[in-house]
């Protein structure tokens, strides 16, 4: 647990040194970040050898900051769930609507409803698994409202890109949040899997394929966003004003037969996707030291064995994350019509 505990704390002091260099957006910044990557292995791991010359004590502290900034990381991954699952569904809409497209159709068919049953047992053993406790059946019932509430408004069409397929991708994640919850809560009469490791492998490995999805997705952005401009060739000099094709004193300039596309030079400009893209990594990484230790207690010493006990801020905090989720798929059912002349495509 100390070595998660450190490496987490290594590897979000490493993306705040790349997000620093890059807030300049100069091209060495560029060259930085697209390159040099045995300097930043080497960087990374001496780093994480020399954080063990720290005291535990400091790593207690720390291990109490990331869970509470990690609740924003969940929370954002809500986000990224939600509009994946738009994405997804545009993507198969497009498909079926395609004149070709009647296969697709069915599956599109068969993959809403596979998806639904599962949620629907998935939401049944729920109920069985920790019906003892009657905050547990309220949150449950909470989660039913919501389900039948967006299957109305998709009914209803009140957006035009949403469908039951958007909905079955949020509820999936919404039981996931009251599973892990639930599942996390330190109380033997309202949680049947408080001593069992089976289910806390099971958390880290599905919170562990939520997180991939996000930094798939984050990624995804930041190269889809990246511009497409010209920059220089590597080995020309680093200059401000890179359109005047004249020499000003002993520094040439470059002119537009100099440039060669982005790919060639295998650098690219640091735009504004690139530099949030360090900043969610740092949540991200934050989040990683409490995902693998199931938000476990911050205390390391070698005395300690009870890392992976339960505990109600881990309960709590998975509860908030499914209600932002409710608000904001709410929010993005009925928003066209709060406000009819936004674009929410």
């Amino acid at each position: 647990m100390s070595a998660v505990f450190r490496m987490s704390f290594i590897l979000v002091l490493f993306h705040l040194f790349i997000f620093l260099i890059c807030l300049s957006r100069v091209q060495i910044a560029a060259v930085f970040h697209d390159g040099w990557w045995t300097f930043k292995f080497l960087l990374i791991l001496g780093s994480f050898i020399a954080s063990f010359y720290m005291p535990n004590g400091f790593f207690e502290v720390y291990v109490n900051f990331i869970r509470v900034t990690s609740t924003f990381f969940l929370i954002y991954q809500g986000v990224t769930i939600l509009g994946l699952s738009y994405v997804i569904n545009g993507v198969m809409v497009r498909y079926w609507e395609n004149a070709d497209g009647q296969c697709f159709g069915i599956v599109m068919l068969v993959i809403t409803i596979g998806i639904y049953i599962l949620d629907i047992v998935f939401l049944i053993f729920q109920f069985i698994w920790f019906k003892s406790c009657a905050i547990n059946v309220i949150l449950l019932c909470i989660v039913i409202f919501f389900g039948i509430a967006f299957t109305v408004l998709v009914i209803l069409k009140t957006r035009e890109d949403s469908s039951v397929l958007t909905n079955a991708f949020v509820m999936s994640y919404a039981l996931y949040l009251s599973w892990s919850a639930m599942a996390s809560k330190p109380d033997e009469d309202c949680n049947p899997f408080i001593d069992n490791n089976s289910n806390t492998l099971m958390q880290i490995g599905l919170g562990l394929f939520f997180t991939l999805v996000t930094l798939f997705s984050i990624t995804m952005m930041t190269k889809n966003d990246s511009e497409d401009g010209k920059v220089p060739i590597m080995n020309a000099p680093l200059v401000e004003n890179e359109d005047d094709d004249e020499e000003i004193g002993d520094i040439p300039q470059l002119g537009k037969e100099d440039r060669v596309s982005s790919e060639e030079a295998h650098v690219f400009p640091i735009s504004v996707p690139t530099i949030l893209f360090h900043v969610l990594m740092m949540f991200a990484c934050a989040y990683y030291g409490v995902l693998l230790t199931n938000w476990g207690d911050a205390s390391i010493n070698s005395s300690t064995t009870d890392v992976f006990k339960s505990n109600t801020f881990s309960f709590w905090v998975k509860i908030v994350a499914q209600w932002g989720c409710f608000i904001l798929y709410t929010f993005s059912l009925v928003g066209p019509l709060i406000f009819p002349d936004r674009d929410w495509t």
